[in-house]
């Protein structure tokens, strides 16, 4: 069972916004709120805490990658780290390395099951990627795996001493 409660759910179709919701209570989840358009998600976001978006690709007036890079670009934004699951009905390889760059952390192909979204949102919240905040990008660490460094670490130290 999902672990997670306060999700908004954003897609242009009202009924797949209904949809997914409904999916997401079957798996656990106790406070699933919809919208139809990104300028609703952005007052949602703006009106309270939540713990996970999941938005489509294909949102109005701004689309799902220009409302994620919104999102993450909000450094005063209480969701700024919130995981982003974003719906594809397509996903050509570039939309999801655009989407991926934005600050998406997971994807989800249409036609879905509660059972995959329900896996991805688990991921995203109970074994999460580090936060990367730089120049050009913020977001999900992008890196999903862990390779052993070849040659010399040129990595900057923060602070802490961290890479």
């Amino acid at each position: 069972m999902l672990r997670i409660n306060k999700i908004l759910v954003a897609d242009r179709s009202q009924y797949l916004a209904n949809l997914t919701a409904n999916m997401l209570r079957a798996v656990g989840a106790k406070a699933v709120t919809t919208a139809t358009d990104s300028a609703a998600v952005l007052l949602a976001l703006h009106r309270g805490a939540i713990e996970a978006l999941v938005i489509d690709e294909h949102l109005e007036p701004i689309d799902g990658v220009a409302l994620a890079r919104q999102v993450r670009a909000d450094e005063s934004g209480q969701n700024r780290l919130v995981p982003i699951i974003m719906t594809f009905a397509e996903a050509p390889r570039e939309r999801i390395e655009a989407a991926r760059d934005a600050g998406v952390t997971e994807f989800v192909k249409k036609p879905m099951s509660p059972k995959i979204l329900e896996a991805r949102l688990t991921q995203a919240v109970e074994h999460p990627r580090g936060f990367v905040e730089g120049p050009a990008y913020v977001g999900p660490d992008r890196r999903r795996r862990n390779l052993a460094l070849r040659g010399e670490d040129r990595r900057q130290k923060d602070e802490a001493g961290e890479a």
